[in-house]
């Protein structure tokens, strides 16, 4: 159980740093 909570909150860091990545190269292109 503690793994998938681990797992989950790796993947939420991930995926918010990537959309935060994305927006500013994005803003930054327009």
């Amino acid at each position: 159980m503690g793994i998938n909570r681990l797992a989950k909150g790796i993947l939420d860091g991930i995926y918010s740093t990537t959309t935060e990545f994305l927006s500013l190269k994005l803003s930054k292109m327009q």
